[in-house]
């Protein structure tokens, strides 16, 4: 998954949570592991892993309820549960 892709996917696929741009672009720029050679390993470099796009719905999570005054007192666990299903 791109960073295109992934943008789409939080943004309008995830609906029920209503991510925003600002919050989706950070979610996948700070999910994303650093790539030792990125002009020899391009491909690396933009696209996304399956355990960077883990980290990224965990991060949607937690930013997501911090703004949700009902649920932000929810464990993190539950938090995540809803963003999974």
């Amino acid at each position: 998954m791109d960073k295109l892709e992934a943008m789409d996917q939080m943004t309008k696929q995830f609906k029920e949570l209503s991510v925003n741009q600002i919050v989706a672009r950070r979610c996948y720029t700070m999910s994303k592991m650093t790539v030792i050679d990125e002009a020899n390993y391009f491909e690396k470099h933009i696209r996304m892993t399956f355990v960077e796009y883990l980290e990224m719905l965990c991060r949607i999570a937690y930013y997501h309820f911090d703004d949700v005054p009902d649920k932000k007192d929810l464990p993190y666990i539950k938090k995540l549960e809803i963003v999974v299903d």
